[in-house]
């Protein structure tokens, strides 16, 4: 009900799949791309979609609060704390907020940028998160993942 605000449900009806809460569906992926290039300034509880964000330029706020049955009844979600997400958070232009006031006031910034003058660093950001235009993705991790179990 808010003018130019698009609420992602993902794919419904017959065409959702499901496997999973990480899993994600082709058709569902397709339909998130076309709604985050289509976006001004992203909104997310999930850093996956701030660095997907930034991969196609977009500014994001990252919302760390949970919805409440009372205006007092809100409770900060610690993922805003985690490594990675306050790494994200080391670029301007992907923030974290804590209330609704937070998040009116972010996203009014955000939405006042010059999109073409945060483009490119924004997307360079986002492929030091995502790199993986080189083919050697699969390596990164695997090689990652032997070097944690020792």
């Amino acid at each position: 009900s808010i003018p130019h605000v698009v609420v992602d449900h993902g794919v419904s009806g017959d065409d959702a799949r499901t496997g999973g809460t990480w899993s994600v569906h082709t058709d569902d992926a397709v339909q998130r791309a076309n709604v985050l290039a289509s976006s001004d300034v992203i909104v997310s509880a999930f850093s996956t979609l701030d660095i997907e964000g930034a991969l196609l330029g977009k500014p994001s706020v990252l919302v760390g609060f949970a919805p409440g049955r009372g205006v007092r009844s809100r409770r900060v979600y610690p993922s805003l704390k985690f490594s990675h997400v306050q790494y994200l958070m080391r670029s301007p232009w992907i923030k974290g907020v804590y209330n609704e006031d937070e998040l009116r006031s972010m996203t009014k910034e955000f939405l006042e940028l010059n999109p073409e003058a945060i483009y490119d660093n924004l997307r360079q950001f986002g492929l030091t998160i995502a790199h993986c235009g080189d083919g050697q993705a699969q390596q990164r991790i695997v090689s990652a993942i032997v070097n944690m179990l020792g």
